[in-house]
């Protein structure tokens, strides 16, 4: 007789966790079994534990674990309308661990406690009843998330009286070595997607401080990283995904981007208009200010 494990928590990486929202399948699905059908990533299950990795993962990734409840799920049923906005905020606490002074956007609400951290699981008017997590982050690098509990705002839990379960992040640290190796292996009988229409550009970690450092476009083209370069003068005859640990680059990189594509287009005579969507307003304004200088 088999002995039936019982599954604990759940493991993304930032970029498996990337193409989960960007593609499908549902966290719940893949919790249900569904496996992560997708040429960049998949998951398999070492010791109850179920890992997400993509092809571009290594020992170092940072991961997000994520503790699954005793129904096997992450959050209640009722708040699957807003789990897409709930999975983009982890996402985004995931790109800032490693900052020295880390700063999240006012409305999540954030309070800390050595390096636990409790923050709204989305916005409220997507999820009325006010979840907020209770997370975790780890340190030295790569800084892992571990997000441990999701609370209920009339059932508030003090971060000073959390017990942090070191044995489940013991144990998932445990099997990543053996998930990697054999993600690995399945991904390496799959096709990378660059031949189906969708060109990815990585970028590594760097230190760009502030975005334009009050330097014009034409300045800043003679800075850029070779990866950088690519992707801002990529052909868009078929889609880009740009990738990269905060302070990379990105944001200025989507920038110069657009730009260049409005430069292209008056160059053949084309109007365009580019919208370009932040997750917040103040991001927005941000951007906005940064196009100004960089123009």
């Amino acid at each position: 007789m088999c002995k039936e494990i019982k599954l604990r928590k759940i493991v993304f990486t930032l970029r498996s966790l990337r193409v989960l929202l960007d593609d499908g399948p549902t966290v719940h699905e893949v919790l249900a079994g569904q496996p992560v059908v997708s040429p960049d990533a998949v998951s398999v299950q070492v010791d109850g534990t179920i890992y997400v990795i993509h092809r571009q993962d290594k020992p170092d990734s940072r991961r997000i674990v994520v503790a699954v409840q005793q129904n096997g799920r992450i959050w209640p049923k009722e708040a699957d309308q807003a789990g897409s906005a709930m999975l983009e905020r982890m996402y985004m606490l995931g790109e800032r661990a490693g900052e020295t002074r880390l700063r999240l956007p006012n409305l999540w609400r954030q309070y800390k406690y050595e390096n636990l951290i409790a923050f709204y699981a989305c916005r409220r008017d997507l999820l009325p009843a006010g979840l907020r997590w209770i997370a975790e982050i780890k340190k030295p690098a790569p800084h892992d998330i571990c997000y441990w509990e999701l609370t209920k705002s009339q059932k508030q839990t003090l971060l000073t009286d959390f017990q942090r379960p070191e044995a489940e992040y013991a144990a998932m640290m445990a099997g990543w070595s053996s998930a990697l190796a054999h993600s690995s292996k399945l991904l390496s009988e799959t096709v990378s997607p660059t031949a189906h229409g969708t060109a990815d550009v990585e970028l590594s970690s760097a230190d760009f401080a502030d975005v334009t450092q009050n330097l014009g476009r034409t300045e800043w083209l003679s800075k850029l990283t070779s990866q950088q370069l690519t992707f801002v003068t990529q052909s868009m005859d078929h889609s880009l995904k740009l990738r990269g640990p905060a302070g990379s680059g990105k944001t200025l990189s989507l920038e110069l981007k657009a730009l260049h594509e409005i430069d292209r287009a008056r160059e053949r005579g084309d109007s365009i208009r580019v919208l370009f969507v932040t997750h917040s307003w103040v991001l927005a304004e941000e951007v906005d200010a940064d196009v100004s200088v960089l123009s």
